[in-house]
């Protein structure tokens, strides 16, 4: 199954030295339908590329040969960017795949995007000319509306028990 993710170079040097890659202790709750900590991978580059930010200490998108009975299907809570100019944001729900660790054993790096000066104008065309992927808006492989739904009254319980 590819699988893509936003790492470091540090994540993506243990990885290739054939460590075991496992979720931070400090991983906090977010809005996604994680009840652990987990290592999450988008099913697309596209949004990969989105979610990747220097901030986050990202530094390469790499996609992922992983196996599939090592992942779990979720989704998490976005921004869409296609609507960033409005006064609010609008947010979608993006399909997720998480891992409770993976290494060598599981995963099989297939392609690598590394970025330098570019990635700091989020040059997303150029980013993907350069690694001939397709780059769009915002993300890309949305839950359908049924799901949202879901997915929207499970955050309301989740809030309600907060």
């Amino acid at each position: 199954m590819l699988l893509w993710r936003a790492v470091s170079l540090q994540e993506l040097c243990a990885f290739q030295r054939g460590e075991v890659i496992k979720p931070k202790n400090d991983v906090t709750k977010q809005v996604n339908s994680w009840e652990e900590p987990v290592l999450c991978f988008f099913g697309t580059c596209n949004n990969a590329l989105h979610w990747a930010s220097p901030i986050y200490g990202h530094q390469c998108v790499v996609g992922f040969e992983v196996s599939p009975l090592a992942v779990t299907a979720g989704w998490g809570r976005y921004p869409n960017l296609s609507m960033l100019d409005e006064k609010e944001i609008g947010r979608v729900f993006v399909k997720e795949y998480a891992v409770k660790a993976y290494s060598k054993d599981i995963a099989k790096c297939v392609k690598q995007i590394c970025f330098d000066q570019v990635w700091f104008v989020k040059d997303y065309k150029g980013i993907a000319k350069a690694a001939n992927v397709d780059v769009y808006d915002s993300y890309d492989d949305l839950c359908d509306s049924k799901t949202s739904l879901d997915i929207l009254q499970k955050l309301t319980s989740k809030a309600a028990m907060s």
